[in-house]
Order: C-alpha cells, then sequence, then structure tokens
C-alpha cells in the first residue's frame, strides 16, 4: 500500500463504520503510520466508532489498545480535545485493562495534552498507588515517572514546537501552583512506592526516581529547576534510606535484574549518604497506608547530625553484610567447578557491577577520618577482586567465552565517575602469596 493522498487515510477510517471490519483496518491504519506516513485525518472516525462512550466499553481489550495507539501516533493535528474526552470515559471505567491501556499510551502524548490529562486524574492516578492489582499501580506509577521526567517541566508554558497547545488553549486555565502542587504529591507518590509489597513497583520506582535525580542535573536549560527538583528527590528518598534498604533486602522475585537495579540503588544512596551531605529530616505521615515516610523540609534550618550519623552507619552497614558479602559469593561461584558457562556470564555480570557499584562509593566517601579506614579497605577489596577473576578468566579462554561476557556486561557508568581511577588511586605491583604471582592492586 502506497498512501498518496488523506482521502486514502479517511477511507480506512471510515470503513471502521463496519464493526466487523474495525480490527483490521486499524491494524492497517498502524502498518501506513509504521512506513512512515500520518494517519491524523482517521482520528476522527477511531474516536466515533471505536472510542466513545457507547462503544469503547464494550470492545475488546486488544481493539482498544490498537485504537488507543492509533489516536496518538501522529502528533501533528488538532484533535487533542476530543482524545482527551475519550480518555477521560476510559479512566472512569470499572474494567482495570481500560485504564491500563490509557495510562500507559498516554507517556507519548505531548506537553499541553499530558500537563491536561495530569490535572484532569491526578487524584485517581495517586488512588492507583492502592490498588489491589499490582499491573495497574504500574502503570500509574510509569505514567507518573513520566509526568516528572521531562526536559522542560510542566509547570512551565508549553514549548512553540508543542503540537497540542494551539487546540488545547481553552483546557489550559491551570494555575502553575496548582501544577506545583500536583506534582508534589506525585514525586511523593513515587517515592512512597518504593516500599510496595510488589517487588517489580517497588524496585521500578526506586530505579526511575534515582534516575531522574541524577539526570535532572546539568547544564540544559531550567537548570535551576531541575536541581531543585534533584535536590527534593534526594533528600526523600535519603531521609528513607532505612526503610527503603531493608524492602530491597526482602525482594522475592526470581528476576536477577530487579536485584542488580536495587542493589546498584542502594549503593547510589549509600554513596550520598556518605558524602559528607548534610540532611534536614522532619517527620511526616503520608497515603492511606501510614508508611510513615519521610520528608526532608527544606525550611528547617537545624541540621540533625544525629538523623545524618544514622544514615552513614546504615551505609557502612548495608555495604559491609550485602555488597561485600555479594562480592565474595560471586567470586567463589566463579571459581567453583560446578558452574555453568551460561550461569558463569550472569555471575560475572553481577559481580562485575558490584565492584563498580563498591569503588563509585570510595570515589564519593567524605574525607572524614572516621569513614578513611573504609575507603581503604572497600579500594583494596574491589580492585583485588577485580584483578583476581577478570585475570583467570581472561588467561583461560576456553573457560569462559569472553565476547558473550563483553556483550551482556553493559555497564551505565556516569561521566562523573568514569576517571575515578586516574583521580583517586594509582596502582603498584604487588605480590599475591596465594597465588605467587605479582598482581596489580589499587593504593
Amino acid at each position: 500500500f502506497i498512501m498518496n493522498s488523506v482521502q486514502e487515510v479517511k477511507l480506512f477510517g471510515e470503513r471502521l463504520l463496519h464493526r466487523e471490519l474495525q480490527y483490521q483496518n486499524v491494524v492497517k491504519l498502524l502498518e501506513i503510520y509504521s512506513s512512515g506516513h500520518d494517519i491524523s485525518a482517521a482520528i476522527p472516525y477511531i474516536i466515533r466508532y471505536i472510542l466513545t462512550p457507547s462503544k469503547s466499553t464494550s470492545i475488546s481489550n486488544d481493539l482498544l489498545s490498537l485504537s488507543v495507539d492509533a489516536v496518538i501516533s501522529s502528533p501533528n493535528h488538532s484533535y487533542y480535545p476530543q482524545i482527551l474526552d475519550s480518555f477521560h470515559t476510559l479512566m472512569q471505567s470499572t474494567n482495570p485493562e481500560h485504564l491500563r491501556i490509557v495510562l500507559s499510551r498516554s507517556t507519548s502524548l505531548p506537553f499541553s495534552a499530558t500537563r491536561t490529562f495530569l490535572s484532569q486524574h491526578s487524584s485517581l492516578i495517586i488512588s492507583l498507588a492502592n490498588h489491589p492489582h499490582p499491573y495497574l499501580r504500574r502503570a500509574a506509577y510509569r505514567f507518573a515517572l513520566s509526568c516528572i521526567n521531562r526536559d522542560r517541566a510542566l509547570t512551565f508554558p508549553a514549548p512553540s514546537s508543542d503540537p497540542s497547545s494551539l487546540s488545547l488553549s481553552s483546557h489550559l486555565q491551570q494555575n502553575e501552583s496548582q501544577i506545583r502542587v500536583i506534582l508534589e504529591k506525585i514525586v511523593l507518590m513515587i517515592c512512597e512506592g518504593t516500599l510496595d509489597e510488589d517487588d517489580g513497583v517497588s524496585v521500578g520506582c526506586l530505579r526511575g526516581i534515582i534516575k531522574i535525580s541524577i539526570g535532572s542535573r546539568g547544564t540544559a536549560p531550567l537548570k535551576s529547576t531541575k536541581d531543585a527538583l534533584a535536590t527534593s528527590i534526594w533528600d526523600l528518598l535519603l531521609a528513607n534510606i532505612i526503610p527503603i534498604g531493608k524492602r530491597m533486602d526482602q525482594l522475592e522475585s526470581a528476576h536477577i535484574e530487579y536485584k542488580r537495579d536495587a542493589q546498584r540503588s542502594l549503593a547510589l544512596l549509600s554513596a550520598v549518604a556518605l558524602s559528607g551531605a548534610s540532611l534536614n529530616v522532619e517527620k511526616v505521615t503520608v497515603g492511606d497506608k501510614n508508611l510513615n515516610f519521610e520528608n526532608n523540609s527544606a525550611l528547617n534550618n537545624v541540621t540533625d547530625h544525629s538523623e545524618l550519623m544514622k544514615l552513614k552507619k546504615w551505609a557502612v552497614e548495608w555495604i559491609e553484610r550485602r555488597l561485600l558479602v555479594n562480592i565474595s559469593k560471586h567470586e567463589e561461584i566463579l571459581f567453583s567447578k560446578e558452574s555453568t558457562d551460561s550461569h558463569t556470564i550472569e555471575t560475572v555480570r553481577s559481580f562485575i557491577l558490584n565492584c563498580y557499584n563498591l569503588l563509585h562509593i570510595c570515589g564519593k566517601l567524605c574525607l572524614d577520618e572516621e569513614y578513611s579506614k573504609f575507603k581503604l579497605k572497600w579500594t583494596q577489596k574491589a580492585i583485588a577482586s577485580l584483578v583476581k577473576v577478570l585475570s583467570t578468566f581472561c588467561a583461560d579462554s576456553e573457560q569462559l567465552d569472553t565476547e558473550k561476557v563483553h556483550n551482556s556486561v553493559q555497564l551505565d557508568i556516569p561521566k562523573s565517575s568514569s576517571n575515578f581511577f586516574t583521580k583517586n588511586f594509582h596502582l603498584k605491583k604487588a605480590h599475591d602469596p596465594s597465588t605467587g604471582s605479582d598482581s596489580s592492586v589499587m593504593m
């Protein structure tokens, strides 16, 4: 099929009148879009024949999902009021799948459409954090994260490139302060989600909010807003590092990626806690769960040193009890005769990630004399383990397919840490009495 005109797209839209042909015609429209063509001319027909209140409650979930995909695929049009009206109807549905479909696709809405959708449904989205179905909670948290993780904060005027701002001009009556209050509630909702009973929800919230806080800092436009967001997120997470740490220690999922993400997130929190930052902590109780999630108040000018020491104490204990133990455990597995090649690849990946996490913490560790002994101990442990394992497997190509390991180990290392070795330590040869050979250690 080669699209020559808007009329041909409209033709497929008109065919949606026939209910038995709706599915195949929506699929055809998406195929046209995937070929690089605009299908916005079909949006009024999709809304009229599929997404109107009288029709959307009785169609299959598959058709609904494809139809929502179709109406948000081509952004340059003026049908956003009608699309948001359809989404509003679907968000009132008693079918949890309808809510999940709309929330998952709404992450792709342009700036003004996202802001309007959020202001219309913020209370419902926040309440979905307590929904009994984990998959619906995940959809709510993903949309919440997409509202925060933006180059341009939703409190700012729409950019000139926003295709939805003109058609939604009559909808954009939200006060900036009202949007800010909604976003503050959304941030608190996400942080509270790190304690969710579902492993996927809790790890996803922790990973997502930390990713936002790290990516928020920089030299991009609106830097002050991004810095303020990053600071507020770190304050919330650090004030609750102990319950978050306990929750991550209780992961029961078989997904190894969940455990890796949890380990890395806690390592980043530990690095910040041990970096010498001061905290102002004020206890508050939020949400229906009464989780006693704490909030760091920027208005409180009195630094609570006992809270700061508690955070540092937790970080040291977590590193000693979890991170170092895991590195030693992986090292033991790698030298076990029972280790298979596929098992070894996964173990090497986890091992290297944990060693990097430990080195990253050492690079951020404050210069207090009290913690200098830990810096030396942890650095020596990470480097000695890395040298021992990598030198062994690099020397024995038959024991491990190094190309597979290279392809499977993908480290997302922050630029600020890329010169960690050259800035903080130097290598020197040391004699290893256990092997009778020289090895490089970090001093």
